[in-house]
Parts: C-alpha cells; sequence; structure tokens
C-alpha cells in the first residue's frame, strides 16, 4: 500500500461501503468484490459512494461560504479552503475509482495533479470574480457547487486506469443518463463498443462540462 487507507476515508468518512473489511478489488476485471460473498459492488453503489463524498464536501463548502460572507473570514482563507477541500475530493474520488489506496501508484498522483492544476486555475479567476463583486450570492453558491460536481470525473479517470490495467483484454462504452444530453455525449453514447481509453470519461470533452450524468461500462473484449 503506497498510501495510508485513512486518507481513502478522508472524503469517504460518512458510511463508506468501502470501509468495510470484506471489499476488495478485483485487478484482473477493474470491481470491488466481496470477499465473503463473491458479490460486485455495482455501479449504482459506487456512484452513490461519489455523491456521498460530495455531499460531505458540500456541507465543509457551505460553512467555509457562509464565514466568507458574513465576514468571518477572508477571502484569500476562503479560497484556500476551498482548494485543499477540492484536493481531498479529487483525489477520494480518484482513488475509489482506481480500486483502493493499495492500489495507487505514483502516477496516479500526477493524473489528479494536473486535474487540480486546471481546477485551481479556474478557482483564482472564480475567486476575482468574486473580490470584483461581480456575482450575486446565489451565483456564487451555485457556481462553488459546480467545483464539487466536477470532482466525479476523477472517480471515472482513476476507474479508466484501473480498467487500462485488468490483465483481461477491456472493451467500454458511454451510457447516457435519463436526462437532456448535449450533442458531444450523444456522438460519445453512439460509438458502442470500443477499445479501453478511446472515449473521453463522463464531463470531459462535452459541452455539459460539471453537470454530465453519463456513465461508462466495461467488459472484456471478445
Amino acid at each position: 500500500m503506497l498510501i495510508n487507507a485513512s486518507l481513502e476515508q478522508l472524503i469517504y468518512r460518512q458510511d463508506a461501503v468501502l470501509r468495510q473489511p470484506d471489499w476488495t478489488f478485483d485487478s484482473t476485471i477493474g470491481r470491488y468484490r466481496d470477499r465473503s460473498t463473491g458479490r460486485f459492488l455495482s455501479k449504482r453503489e459506487a456512484l452513490a459512494l461519489t455523491e456521498r463524498g460530495i455531499l460531505a464536501a458540500g456541507r465543509e463548502l457551505q460553512q467555509i461560504t457562509d464565514l466568507m460572507l458574513s465576514g468571518g473570514i477572508p477571502l484569500g482563507d476562503w479560497q484556500r479552503r476551498f482548494a485543499q477541500l477540492l484536493k481531498e475530493l479529487h483525489l477520494g474520488q480518484y482513488i475509489l475509482g482506481r480500486g483502493g489506496a493499495a492500489n495507487v501508484y505514483p502516477a496516479d498522483f500526477l493524473a489528479v495533479a494536473r486535474v487540480l492544476k486546471e481546477e485551481y486555475r479556474y478557482l483564482d479567476t472564480f475567486a476575482r470574480e468574486i473580490s470584483l463583486g461581480k456575482l450575486s450570492e446565489a451565483q456564487l453558491r451555485a457556481r462553488a457547487r459546480l467545483y464539487l460536481n466536477k470532482t466525479t470525473s476523477s472517480y471515472w479517470l482513476g476507474n479508466a486506469t484501473a480498467q487500462e490495467r485488468a490483465s483481461h483484454p477491456r472493451e467500454m462504452r458511454r451510457l447516457l443518463a435519463p436526462v437532456e444530453h448535449c450533442p458531444d455525449c450523444l456522438v460519445y453514447a453512439s460509438a458502442g463498443w470500443v477499445p479501453v481509453g478511446t472515449l473521453p470519461m463522463p464531463g470531459v470533452n462535452c459541452q455539459c462540462g460539471a453537470n454530465c450524468r453519463c456513465s461508462v461500462e466495461y467488459r472484456d473484449s471478445a
């Protein structure tokens, strides 16, 4: 194990299924399996974990935003604390998708670092617009929430890496969520089954951005 397991629990501390000792990650097929029953962790359960992480982070974001708006902390402190929250959440989401802390390697940290570098750049612009009074309180809170929603893309990024490194050759396809879709997501979904790594992850290179609710499905190659 290359990082402490407590880091995994940092974001998913509310009621994470993966704290249970019987869950293990089967790297040959890129899925979590219950060692005692053989049952796989379903995609729905995995995505529920990502949502729990976002909800937990959302409560912390609301607290620091309330403080900032009431004058309890300066904008700079709010930005630094928000950046730390994003770092923890993106890393936690990636670790979940990657198969747990035992499967995380230095290259994985670099992948998350590249994501965070871009997010921090957006956050700088966001904070500058706040300082200039360009956003209403409602706009500020809604936009901040998008940063949290975007962390789901790190789950999919970690999961894609796990699938690419699985011992069985894998294929992927994009699945549309039962909501309105952008033209990009429609194109990705219409591609059907393709080799792993062919299609971008949900929320990446699509007009939906942080609001994308598409998912990815994998299978062994024929």
